[in-house]
């Protein structure tokens, strides 16, 4: 506001509260907070600022103890609109990062904090709440990190109270001070229960949905000894959807069971312009559609296979918010995506479709951390990354993306015997954490029972059982694998690698339920995406 002399605005004042510090001091329960303490007239018609500062408590009650920067993050909407990293001083109380020129209106700002100096490698937590910018003027915001657990609340991502039979959605825990501002905790000092077979719980926090009925999910934080819960529905579930796609046909199909029932395609739209190559294909517990078109260098997003609210991401390069030929893409259960960036030899991770926390892992080689044409890439239920290294003739497992827990399976020349891939385009993890392979060049599918090669057994031979440049592989908890029988235009389906019950649905064409090159599988009831 200002008078009709054309004085200043007037200064205001608001409060912001933002949260989150993880309790990574077993003794504390602290987390970052954020508090507006008041506003005034600056120049720049038009725009606003936001004086973001960081109190750093002594090392002592530093939380998390690691965390040595934050990185501030201004968004409205999806779109970031400035970021900076404050790192903590050495010998300094407060540290302070200004961001002019924000348009007037609300922005939400996030903070994360990072044992590095720089705000690189894996935020420790994270946090985020909403202020408002007003034109020609200054919004003061104050970041400390003192807070106390009072009360924990859990929800499931997208708010969800009940999920069906043969789904999995990641669980949160939240605590609340005294106050009533929010604490982020520290994960691994979560411990999770469920009261009921109906539903289960990861040590992660990943419920899953095990039979009809309700379930009681109770989160307990280790530090303050404070507990929460959330009363679950578990609802039986109807025939689920199979997503594919077909390179050569430059489509995603969709179909409720293995009879080709309820077909239904995706060929781009306005958004999504051709050529379109679909290649990898993931959804997440939303069941919005996540494609990696390798053709146009890119990964795709939709609310379903009408290609409703469709967004891509990604240019063909080698830098940041590029890839070149990704052939295959999945989600943890935190919700970020990961990319095979198959011709980069890299594995990319981010947390959304703007790009937010673009990060790599992998160089072009043979050796530990690296890659010659990584073809897949999924994550099991304990968010452990599993990654085809297809031209080395083996599957990689790592704990992250910096590559920790490093361990491979497969020689690096080609072969058929025990212990031995040639070409694996595909893979994916069972109930009981077994691996399957697509062993492409091989023609078949293999089993391991871990990543040593424990009971290795197969399924398929080119002209025995049939088998034909498998591009693919899926495991769901209901029991059955599915197999994009490349060569063969055909999808199978069946129990085990005996081939009990087994089901084929395709055929060579352009057609309903035809493919020219089948390639990726999924389903809503996947156990690695």
């Amino acid at each position: 506001m200002s008078d009709r002399s054309g004085s200043a605005p007037i200064p205001r004042r608001q409060v912001l509260r933002l949260l989150g510090g993880g309790l990574l001091l077993a003794s504390v329960g602290d987390a970052i907070t954020a508090c507006g303490t008041g506003s005034s007239a600056v120049a720049g018609r038009g725009t606003g600022t936001a004086v973001v500062s960081v109190a750093w408590p002594k090392v002592s009650r530093l939380i998390p103890a690691a965390a040595n920067s934050v990185v501030i993050t201004v968004m409205n909407g999806a779109t970031k609109l400035a970021s900076q990293v404050v790192a903590r001083p050495t010998t300094a109380s407060t540290s302070t990062a200004t961001f002019t020129n924000l348009p007037p209106g609300t922005v939400q700002i996030t903070a994360a904090a990072f044992p590095s100096t720089d705000g690189s490698g894996v935020a420790d937590s994270s946090g985020s709440a909403s202020t408002t910018i007003v034109s020609n003027s200054s919004v003061n915001v104050s970041f400390t990190m003192s807070s106390t657990v009072k009360t924990l609340t859990i929800s499931l991502v997208g708010g969800a109270a009940s999920l069906n039979t043969g789904v999995y959605v990641q669980a949160t825990a939240t605590g609340v001070d005294a106050g009533g501002n929010q604490v982020l905790l520290t994960p691994s000092h979560i411990q999770w229960s469920s009261n009921s077979s109906s539903a289960g719980v990861s040590a992660t926090g990943l419920v899953s949905g095990v039979s009809g009925g309700v379930a009681t999910i109770t989160a307990t934080d280790n530090e303050s000894g404070v507990s929460g819960t959330l009363e679950l529905t578990v609802l039986t579930a109807a025939a689920s959807p199979i997503l594919t796609t077909d390179f050569i046909n430059g489509r995603v199909s969709l179909i409720t069971n293995m009879s080709g029932a309820g077909y239904q395609q995706f060929v781009g739209n306005s958004v999504v312009t051709a050529p379109f190559g679909p290649t990898g294909v993931a959804l997440d517990p939303a069941l919005n559609i996540y494609v990696a078109d390798t053709k146009q260098h890119r990964i795709v997003k939709m609310s379903n296979i009408n290609g409703a609210n469709a967004a891509v991401f990604g240019t063909q390069g080698a830098g940041t918010n590029q890839f070149h030929n990704p052939q295959s893409i999945a989600l943890d259960s935190q919700g970020r995506i990961y990319v095979a960036d198959t011709y980069n030899n890299r594995i990319v991770r981010v947390d959304d479709l703007i790009g937010t926390n673009f990060v790599t892992f992998g160089t072009g080689g043979s050796g530990t951390g690296q890659f010659t044409n990584p073809f897949k890439v999924v994550v099991d239920t304990s968010n452990r990354i599993y990654i085809c290294d297809a031209l080395n003739n083996r599957i990689v497992r790592i704990n992250d993306m910096t590559g920790a827990g490093w361990v491979s399976f497969g020689t690096l020349g080609d072969g058929t015997g025990t212990g031995q891939l040639n070409d694996p385009h595909g893979i994916t993890v069972d109930l009981s954490n077994r691996i399957y392979i697509a062993d492409t060049n091989n023609n078949r599918i293999v089993r391991i029972d871990d990543m040593t090669g424990t009971n290795e057994t197969a399924y398929g031979t080119k002209f025995g059982n049939l088998l034909s440049d498998p591009w693919d592989v899926k495991a769901d908890n209901a029991g059955f694998i599915y197999v994009s029988d490349t060569g063969n235009n055909r999808l199978l389906r069946m129990n085990d690698l005996n081939g009990t019950n087994l089901l084929t649905l395709g055929s060579f064409g352009t057609g309903a339920n035809q493919f020219e090159a089948i390639n990726g599988i999924t389903t809503p009831v996947a156990l690695s995406v």
